[in-house]
């Protein structure tokens, strides 16, 4: 049988372990943020604006064709770009179709950069929001069509909280293991 004062430091020795996994979790966590850019740069000039409002597309029509029936949208590829633009059928002074046409020209595909981002204990599903949800895009990336300009603000796309009133307005699932893996 162990001693009054054997058992305060067996409980002292395991609060002071269990305060440096916490600090071990916390330091792991912001490092992994720490390295992550805020900012980058992609590959061509791309405005939403006018692929949205003047061509009328839909975010899932060529884009993000994946997020109908993928986990993750995807990011389109040169393929898709071809679907509309080809360089060599428009006119030389626009300066994105020839940096789009050396993409071609080198075998390469475009390198975008992912600007929409959820922690690393989140699982999302494109699908499951997109067509079984039925979810607008615009509901969780609010302004994209709008932007004229390349995204190149990384940032996390929605917080806890906004995506459990969600889940209560659509009447979804808000049980933490529903997201977090």
């Amino acid at each position: 049988m162990r001693s009054p004062s054997g058992r305060t430091m067996l409980h002292r020795t395991l609060v002071v372990l269990i305060g440096l996994l916490a600090l071990a979790v916390v330091v792991v966590a912001l490092g992994r943020s720490a390295n992550r850019p805020t900012r980058v740069t992609q590959p061509l000039a791309f405005s939403h604006a006018v692929h949205v409002t003047k061509a009328k597309l839909d975010c899932t029509t060529l884009c993000h064709a994946a997020a109908a029936t993928q986990v993750y949208a995807g990011l389109p590829s040169k393929q898709v770009c071809y679907e509309c633009h080809d360089p060599d059928q428009e006119t030389p002074d626009r300066p994105e179709l020839t940096r789009l046409a050396s993409y071609v020209d080198r075998e390469e595909d475009l390198p975008w950069q992912r600007v929409a981002i959820v922690p690393p204990d989140v699982f999302f599903s494109h699908r499951r929001h997109v067509t079984a949800g039925r979810i607008e895009c615009a509901r969780c990336h609010p302004g994209v069509a709008e932007a004229s300009e390349p995204l190149s603000e990384v940032s996390r796309v929605l917080t806890m909280e906004e995506c459990l009133d969600c889940h209560r307005q659509q009447g979804a699932d808000d049980d933490c293991l529903a997201c977090h893996r």
